[in-house]
């Protein structure tokens, strides 16, 4: 068993130590007991509660498929789709310096409160720190494992071209039958530009990580959906270990191919609902397929 239950804590579960509450996540892909965290936290300003969010395993360490590394490439990119479609913290705590730029944000804070001109408006890091980041953080990585554009590093073999691919969508799979867990989340393509923020001079512009900045993506748009495909894929990869079925249901995080636009994606979001069962077809690598001639991502259901 890859998942054995803590003695200390219980995944997806809060635990309170008064001012403060952290809740685990299982996010198995970088590790097989990869763990991720939300800690909630009081304001000393204001009493209010904050949240931030901590990806426990960002690294990208199966860069190549072997034979057994299957599933945790596949469990890399659906835990992080999962968390962007089930977690709103409200601000990103990195695990990395050279992938979020907490330290630039730090020093770009420090020169401003050391501007005589400033003397009277003091910032905090909470000030300097931008909200509304973590879904945008979590796309450098999924883009990264994910997308072909990450074979402009000869190191990379991207899910989509190289899988590996779920059982039974090795050649994709057409009219598929689809119910929809949720309401959707349009997602806007990697933006290199992180924490921008107008109220500092030196982070108005944002901070550009170079470390895999080839994935930025400013014109793609994309439809992310929790999602119940009717096939016979239920979670795990035969021989090599599980996926989805880390958690119970069926339920895989699936997105639509690139969109070029977000009126396109809006678009596609407004024609279903919740609940709902469609019909779409699916590329080898479950990408929900958007056909070129522009004819409906999700067909009724008969």
């Amino acid at each position: 068993m890859i998942r054995e239950r803590s003695r200390f804590f219980e995944y997806d579960q809060w635990m309170d130590f008064g001012n403060v509450r952290i809740k685990p996540l299982f996010t198995p892909g970088h590790t097989t007991g990869c763990t991720s965290f939300v800690f909630e936290v009081e304001d000393p300003s204001d009493g209010n509660r904050l949240t931030f969010g901590y990806m426990g395993g960002y690294g990208w360490n199966n860069r190549e498929v072997t034979p057994t590394n299957g599933w945790r490439r596949l469990a890399f990119a659906y835990s992080l789709a999962w968390l962007q479609q089930t977690v709103e913290p409200d601000l990103v705590t990195g695990q990395h310096a050279n992938q979020y730029p907490i330290i630039e944000v730090y020093q770009a804070l420090k020169a401003y409160n050391n501007d005589p001109t400033n003397e009277h408006q003091q910032l905090t890091m909470l000030d300097a720190l931008v909200g509304g980041t973590w879904v945008n953080y979590l796309e450098k990585r999924y883009a990264v494992a994910t997308n072909a554009i990450t074979e402009t590093d000869p190191r990379n073999q991207s899910i989509e071209n190289y899988g590996p691919f779920k059982p039974g969508r090795e050649q994709g799979a057409q009219d598929v039958r689809v119910r929809l867990v949720d309401g959707g989340l349009v997602l806007h393509g990697y933006q290199g530009a992180q924490n921008v923020n107008p109220r500092i001079p030196l982070l108005k512009d944002g901070i550009v990580i170079g470390v895999d900045n080839f994935v930025a993506d400013p014109d793609g748009w994309y439809v992310q959906f929790q999602i119940d495909v009717d096939d016979e894929y239920g979670g795990f990869l035969p021989g090599v270990g599980p996926v989805e079925s880390i958690r119970s249901g069926t339920t895989e995080v699936l997105r639509t191919q690139r969109l070029a636009s977000r009126e396109q994606a809006e678009a596609v979001l407004a024609s279903v609902e919740a609940g709902r069962t469609y019909r779409v077809d699916l590329t080898p690598a479950s990408a929900i397929v958007v056909a070129a001639d522009g004819s409906p991502v999700f067909r009724p259901a008969t």
